[in-house]
């Protein structure tokens, strides 16, 4: 699979994960990818019945 996404199958250069903010980790590790000073899951859930 790795293969499939470097410019010469078998040259090593692989898969980069992005890094949006460019500030400290990828963007599927870093909470607040954006640097808005929030975290992904800063909603609010309100349950009514």
């Amino acid at each position: 699979l790795d293969d499939n996404y470097e410019n010469t199958p078998g040259s090593g250069e692989g898969i980069s994960p992005e890094n949006t903010d460019g500030a400290d980790q990828p963007d599927y590790l870093d909470l607040d990818s954006d640097n808005d000073g929030r975290g992904r899951c800063d909603g609010r859930l309100r349950y009514q019945q």
